[in-house]
């Protein structure tokens, strides 16, 4: 019996509502499965959350009020192509 599995690519996005162009931050892990992802996923959010909330207490800047975190999980194919330079593909 063989296992394939499908990885599965965790894009976490963070920026700033006040000016997202600028603040937009993107972070990318890839995971074993959807639900692993998912999971972990929700872990970082929870934690960036708890982060902005004591950096609101402990600064009380307005701007932080405006911090916003998102993520995806998307499957990435499971092929995985090799990249060799001297071999062309018809």
């Amino acid at each position: 019996m063989v296992e394939v599995f499908t990885p599965f690519l965790m894009i976490l996005l963070t920026w700033n509502d006040r000016d997202p162009d600028a603040s937009m931050t993107i972070l990318q892990r890839t995971y074993i499965d959807e639900a692993t992802c998912q999971k972990a996923g929700k872990e970082r959010l929870i934690l960036i959350e708890e982060d902005r909330k004591s950096r609101i207490e402990k600064f009380k800047v307005e701007q932080v009020k405006t911090e916003n975190a998102k993520f995806f999980c998307i499957p990435q194919s499971p092929n995985i192509i090799k990249y060799r330079p001297l071999v062309t593909e018809d």
